[in-house]
């Protein structure tokens, strides 16, 4: 299904249904507290945030599964600023070092719950020690709120307790926006702030 989205985007970030120009307030925050360092963009689709990132300095790694995602992520990267991009399946990668900042648009609202928590076991491994995790993700509007097409949509008590006991959520915001059929017509967003619990 998403490579479907990608050919009729036809190689342009804006036509395709999710797309936003500016990033998550979050995402802002969290990137201008590091300012640099290394950054990996999981489920990085067309690679707008990815090269958002890199234009602040960070030497960014972006992943995706999807051959067309990766195609128009390497288009914005020639463009400059340089990222990298890497098509693969993230659970199954091995990413040498950590990095200060991983963020997830993309990833995990893909992913069944067996998924889930390999994903949890591999951001253990990327993420620095003072590093900050910022999840974007589809959550539930209500208790009916399901699609056939398209990411699976998770209440925020699921998510945050996915990532426990590794992990702490710091902070969540959250906003309906309009998304194109079939995907919509109405979606919950939901941006996290997560970073490692302190163990003393």
């Amino acid at each position: 299904m998403m490579a479907k989205f990608y050919k009729e985007a036809a190689g342009d970030p804006a036509k395709l249904p999710w797309h936003r120009d500016e990033p998550g307030a979050l995402l802002i925050k969290c990137a201008m507290k590091h300012k640099s360092g290394r950054a990996l963009d999981v489920g990085c689709g067309s690679g707008v945030f990815s090269r958002y990132l890199a234009s602040l300095g960070y030497k960014v790694v972006a992943v995706d599964l999807e051959a067309e995602a990766v195609a128009m992520a390497r288009q914005l990267s020639n463009k400059g600023p340089f990222f990298e991009v890497i098509q693969a399946d993230i659970l199954e990668l091995e990413l040498p070092g950590s990095f200060d900042l991983v963020y997830d648009s993309g990833c995990l609202h893909n992913l069944t719950w067996k998924g889930v928590d390999r994903y949890a076991a591999r951001l253990d491994e990327w993420l620095a020690a003072d590093g900050d995790f910022v999840l974007e993700h589809w959550g539930k509007r209500h208790a009916l709120d399901w699609r056939p097409v398209g990411p699976y949509r998770r209440a925020e008590r699921t998510i945050k307790a996915a990532f426990e006991p590794q992990f702490q959520l710091c902070e969540t915001e959250a906003e309906t926006v309009d998304v194109p059929f079939p995907l919509g017509p109405k979606v919950r967003g939901v941006s996290y702030h997560f970073k490692r619990k302190d163990k003393r």
